[in-house]
Order: structure tokens, then C-alpha cells, then sequence
């Protein structure tokens, strides 16, 4: 097969142009690499404010799934190359479809990204709900027997002062005495 002067020119200049999507390929990488390590530090927050083995197994597997992600993409990046060595269209077909992946996994990180910190913010708002409870039912209580209290020292109260009267209305026998006493001495 012969190739025309325009044909090697044409394919000259997609080489130069795949040249340029390597760049653009190394900065998707990065951009997703800023996103992995995003998506690792929450994940560690999680961890850390919810101390819950559910988390813990749900973090393994979402390493593991990482893991996964990264030996795939080297995987692809030998494929990549392979490709490029054989035909120069496939590999730019090849790189249409990573550019399409990558936005996908960013898409599904950032969604990763959301659920956890959802998950994060209904634990906090739990366990502040729980010791809410506990306080206002705490309170609820110390009023209670305090009102208790109040009213007991109150009855307490009644009767001592109905004593005093009682005291004060009938007298004491031993101060009639006296008086008589005197009265007869006189």
C-alpha cells in the first residue's frame, strides 16, 4: 500500500496532536489524583468521628476498589502505548474513551464524596439528637424532685407554724401555774 505525501502529513500532524493529549492525559491524571487523595482525607474523617466498624468494612472496600482502579489504569496506560505503536487513529480513539472514563470516575468520586459526608453529618445530628434527649430528660427529672422537695419543706413549714399558733392560741399549763402562784403570794 502506498502512502501519499498529504496522508503522511495528515498522519504527521495526528501524531503531533496525540503528543498534545499526553499532556492533557497527565493533567487529567493529576486532577484525578487531587481527587483520590480528597476523597482518602474524608474518608479518614469519617473514620475518625464515627468510630463504627460499618464504616471500617465500607473503607476497605472502597481501598481495595481504589486499588483496583490504579492497576486498571496502569494496565490501560501499557495498552495505551501499545496501541499507539501499532495504529495512531486507535489510539486517539482509545484516548476519547479515557477522557470519558476519567469524567465518569470523577463524576463517581465526587458522588462518593457527598454520600459520605451525608452519612457523617445524620451521625453527628444522631448522636447530638441522643444527648439532647438526655439532657432535656435530665432536666425534666431534676424539676420534678425538686418540686418534690419544695413541696415537702413547704408542708414542713405548715406544720411547724400550726404548732407555733396551736402553742400560742392554748397556752402552756406550766405559765398558768406561775401566774396563780404569784397571784396567791401577792
Amino acid at each position: 500500500m502506498e502512502i501519499s505525501p498529504e496522508q503522511m502529513k495528515a498522519m504527521a500532524r495526528e501524531a503531533a496532536n496525540a503528543k498534545a493529549n499526553d499532556a492533557d492525559s497527565q493533567k487529567d491524571e493529576e486532577d484525578a489524583k487531587k481527587l483520590d487523595d480528597a476523597l482518602n482525607q474524608v474518608e479518614s474523617i469519617a473514620t475518625d468521628a464515627t468510630q463504627n466498624e460499618f464504616f471500617k468494612e465500607n473503607l476497605l472496600q472502597k481501598e481495595k476498589q481504589m486499588k483496583t482502579r490504579k492497576d486498571l489504569e496502569k494496565l490501560d496506560t501499557q495498552i495505551q502505548k501499545a496501541e499507539e505503536k501499532l495504529k495512531c487513529m486507535e489510539t486517539m480513539i482509545k484516548r476519547e474513551k479515557d477522557k470519558a472514563d476519567k469524567a465518569r470516575k470523577r463524576s463517581q468520586q465526587k458522588e462518593e464524596v457527598q454520600e459520605i459526608k451525608k452519612e457523617v453529618e445524620d451521625e453527628v445530628k444522631a448522636v447530638k439528637t441522643v444527648f439532647h434527649n438526655k439532657i432535656d430528660n435530665f432536666a425534666a427529672e431534676t424539676n420534678r424532685i425538686k418540686a418534690n422537695k419544695l413541696k415537702k419543706l413547704a408542708s414542713l413549714k405548715l406544720t411547724m407554724t400550726k404548732m407555733l399558733i396551736d402553742q400560742g392560741s392554748r397556752g402552756s399549763r406550766s405559765n398558768c401555774l406561775v401566774d396563780k402562784e404569784d397571784a396567791k403570794t401577792n
